[in-house]
């Protein structure tokens, strides 16, 4: 759906209300005030999959509902509004790949419905912290090494592969920053080029190699990107310099210790026999 820019003429008479959050990564909990003196919060839980906000919220409190508003305004955006229309061809293709079927396949309304329940059942699971049944077992991140045999000893664990290390982790700021200049956000909304490069390069020193390949990717603008790959080339030569000098330094410690061998000694001159003195 079109951004909004006349929210006065959109809520001037009541409808429905679809609402899908499209942040991709984050819930987004919204403030809403039923009467006078009583607020309720709705959490719009990570997932794009959209909801009819008017079935858990008055219309006259989405409609007066400033935080909502701020929601959809930002940039980049937290929520969008969908029409009615998308929301049902969103379901329809939903409902095509829970049931395997063609894109163009036609859809019953029982299907789309079917998909609906589905996803507002995960929806709610999320806010009440159940596990979905579809979800698989988590995989273990650590595995016990030394268990303590008394109360209160620490466990010694280490992570078994597969498991998140910082170094997995990208600098949450480059991500704030990257998301200024998505593909979702209009080009005259944009952060500015200069701007961009200015608030990397102070954050430059605390980055790995992994966040300039994550700006490379999603930095937009042609400066930004090339900046980031000469930052790779830096710092793969800094670590392959380190990685040389560990090497050097490893090669001069001796295995065993030196045992040190005195002098050789000086040849001493032979001193001419004193010859007897006569008497």
């Amino acid at each position: 759906m079109a951004r909004i820019r006349n929210y006065t003429d959109f809520f001037k008479e009541e409808k429905e209300i679809y609402v899908q959050n499209v942040t991709g990564q984050h819930q987004v909990s919204v403030m809403f005030q039923i009467s006078p003196g009583v607020t309720e919060s709705y959490l719009f839980v990570k997932s794009p999959d959209p909801v009819n906000i008017t079935q858990k919220i008055p219309f006259a409190a989405i409609k007066s509902s400033m935080d909502f508003r701020r929601m959809l305004e930002r940039r980049p955006p937290a929520l969008q509004l969908l029409t009615e229309e998308e929301f049902k061809a969103y379901y329809a293709n939903k409902a095509r790949s829970m049931n395997r079927l063609p894109k163009t396949a036609e859809v019953t309304q029982e299907a789309i419905d079917g998909a609906i329940d589905h996803a507002m059942t995960n929806q709610e699971a999320i806010r009440n912290h159940i596990p979905l049944k579809d979800a698989p077992e988590p995989k273990p991140i650590h595995e016990v090494v030394s268990d303590g045999t008394r109360f209160g000893e620490r466990k010694i664990v280490k992570p078994l592969d597969g498991g998140i290390s910082a170094d997995d982790i990208i600098h949450p700021t480059v991500q704030h920053l990257c998301l200024q200049v998505s593909h979702n956000v209009l080009d005259a909304e944009k952060m500015p080029a200069s701007q961009l490069l200015s608030e990397l390069e102070n954050l430059a020193p605390l980055l790995k190699i992994d966040d300039f390949e994550y700006i490379r990717a999603h930095g937009w603008y042609q400066t930004v990107r090339n900046w980031a790959k000469e930052q790779i080339r830096q710092k793969a030569e800094e670590e392959a310099n380190a990685s040389a000098s560990a090497q050097d330094a490893g090669d001069d410690l001796p295995g065993e210790p030196a045992v040190a061998k005195p002098p050789p000694a000086k040849a001493q001159a032979k001193k001419p026999a004193q010859k007897a003195a006569r008497t």
